[in-house]
């Protein structure tokens, strides 16, 4: 009974066992595997290797610990300093009373000599502690503070520019690589449909229906058709090593592209994407805390003309020895003091340094103002050629995919013509380049198509 029931037991653990051998032998993921990519994928690998998105995040580290430097003015600033001194030659002066001499003789004590009175300890120190407090500093502290702001915030939006940049590069490469992908697949078919062509050469050969003649065309077509694959396959490999290039990934990874190239027609108006631009571009944003940036500092400039508050307070222990470097007594021989003071500042003439600064932030508002005027045109002008060029790749789309069903039909009705003996080998040469054509001709379309909507999103600030 208990053999019995032991064998399923014992059956249960080797099949349990086994999966986890199939488990461990095939992991989620391992380092040789192909990568696997669509064009979000692309974008996410992109931008977590970029190094200048990695720059951009540096960038905003500094703005922070700017405005972090600039706040510590509202802080008070306490520092402590110990210093010893040797004196060596030091000043002195000489006490003669050696005119009493004879009068401590007739009482017969010890005559009197000339003693030195020195300024000066051989051996000084000195322990000070000392606090100095910003009170008032009529705006500047504030200024800086905004500058310090908006700096952070303007490297932000440089991390965005950053971003988009990447975005659209790693879009673009993407889509570069399934042109080649599907191009050579297109190339492959037309090697195809030349081998089929000269296999019914050949049986029509043999059968006395047609020439050698035939045959040697059909040959050296297939032989011309067998390097536009290698040149295909070479533009595959480029473009996908030019991809990884793009999302930081080492050029000989293992790549699997997943999706391909998609018609997606663009119904939004090209005054309201216009309009989109115009809110979301971060280019924008950038100029106008320029602007807001060297105002501020126009201000700090003009608040140098003001004056300044400070308050400052020092505790110290001062004192020294002369025949030893440290006394015995400290807290009897350094003796304590306490002092508390408040400094006012004020600039009178500085050589017009203030004057020529504040010019150069002026001028600097003002071109940062135009700069922003050239750039909304600009965009106006950038997203309104866009909707222009995916209209036109629209219908060009549109034209191609019309000819290649026609093109597709006309070459089964040709080869069937062929087969019965009904058309030439010229007419199915004819047919099946007119297919092959227009199959490009569908891909290129829609290739210009999909750069152009990426470079459409890059334009809208996505």
């Amino acid at each position: 009974m208990k053999r019995q029931m032991m064998l399923p037991i014992l059956l249960i653990v080797v099949w349990l066992g086994s999966l986890g051998l199939v488990v461990a032998e095939e992991p989620a993921s391992s380092p040789g595997a192909p990568l696997r990519l669509n064009v979000q994928k692309a974008v996410e690998l992109a931008i977590g290797h970029n190094e200048q998105i990695q720059i951009a995040d540096q960038q905003i580290t500094e703005a922070e610990g700017q405005y972090t430097f600039y706040f510590a003015d509202a802080f008070p600033q306490l520092n402590a300093s110990a210093s010893y001194a040797r004196d060596i030659d030091r000043q002195y002066e000489i006490l003669d009373m050696t005119m009493l001499n004879p009068l401590f003789a007739q009482f017969h004590l010890p005559p009197i000599k000339p003693t030195k009175f020195y300024f000066t300890y051989a051996h000084n120190w000195d322990f000070r502690l000392t606090l100095t407090q910003n009170i008032y500093l009529f705006g500047r502290l504030g200024h800086a503070l905004n500058v310090s702001h908006i700096s952070k915030h303007l490297a932000r939006e440089g991390r965005e520019i950053a971003v988009q940049d990447v975005a659209v590069a790693a879009k673009k490469a993407f889509f570069t690589a399934l042109f080649a992908k599907e191009a050579l697949a297109v190339t492959k078919v037309n090697l195809e449909l030349i081998e089929m062509q000269r296999d019914s050469v050949k049986s029509k050969v043999a059968q006395g229906v047609m020439s050698r003649f035939d045959l040697l065309v059909v040959e050296s077509e297939v032989a011309a058709a067998r390097p536009r694959v290698l040149e295909a396959q070479n533009n595959v490999l480029l473009s996908t090593e030019a991809l990884l290039n793009v999302i930081g990934e080492p050029l000989n990874r293992a790549v699997e592209l997943d999706g391909q190239l998609e018609f997606a027609q663009l119904n939004d108006t090209t005054p309201d994407l216009v309009n989109a631009a115009l809110r979301a571009r971060p280019e924008i944003q950038a100029l106008v805390l320029q602007a807001e940036m060297y105002e501020e500092t126009y201000r700090i400039y003009r608040a140098n003309y003001l004056p300044a508050l400070t308050a400052n307070a020092t505790a110290s222990r001062t004192g020294g020895e002369d025949n030893r470097i440290w006394p015995d007594h400290p807290r009897d021989t350094l003796q304590p003091t306490l002092s508390f003071g408040v400094q006012l500042y004020v600039p009178l003439f500085d050589g017009l340094r203030n004057y020529g600064q504040m010019k150069q932030m002026q001028a600097k508002k003002r071109e940062a103002q135009l700069q922003l005027q050239l750039l909304r045109r600009g965009i106006e002008m950038e997203v309104t050629a866009l909707v222009s060029e995916i209209k036109l790749q629209e219908q060009v789309y549109r034209a191609h995919q019309e000819a290649a069903n026609v093109a597709r039909e006309a070459h089964k009705l040709t080869t069937l013509r062929f087969d019965s003996g009904l058309s030439t080998r010229l007419e199915v040469t004819d047919a099946r380049m007119n297919l092959i054509n227009a199959e490009l001709g569908v891909i290129s379309a829609l290739y210009a198509l999909n750069a152009a909507r990426a470079d459409l999103d890059r334009a809208l600030g996505r």
